[in-house]
């Protein structure tokens, strides 16, 4: 079975890391976000393509689809926070082939006085 979702997080996650100062990258939400800047990528979605088996009834082909959620709690830019940390992750999720499908700016925050925005990613993967 074709399953990237421990390879694209820490690809993603590394390089995230190292270019956002104190950004946490998490594989899955927690109960309660305890520091920010937070960036929450998981896989959502990973369905079989069709006609995506070969002659063995093996799995070739699969639509992996990825669901990121950015938390700020920056006072007076937390909006700016977001939007610069979704550009550098949508174009990190391109270097591997992942093409951005939506986005939702500023969605419910998960506690007062902090901004979260969202966005998902989908490919196809052998």
């Amino acid at each position: 079975m074709i399953d990237p979702e421990s390879e694209v997080f820490t690809t993603v996650a590394t390089a995230m890391r190292a270019t956002v100062n104190g950004l946490v990258c998490l594989p899955e939400a927690p109960n309660d976000i305890a520091s920010y800047p937070c960036l929450i990528l998981q896989q959502m979605d990973l369905s079989e393509v069709e006609d995506g088996r070969d002659l063995e009834n093996n799995m070739n082909l699969a639509r992996s689809m990825f669901h990121a959620d950015v938390h700020s709690n920056s006072i007076g830019g937390s909006k700016s926070q977001c939007k610069n940390i979704l550009a550098l992750l949508t174009n990190e999720m391109g270097k591997i082939g992942y093409t951005l499908i939506s986005t939702i700016p500023e969605t419910p925050p998960a506690r007062e006085g902090t901004t979260r925005y969202t966005a998902r990613y989908s490919m196809i993967t052998a």
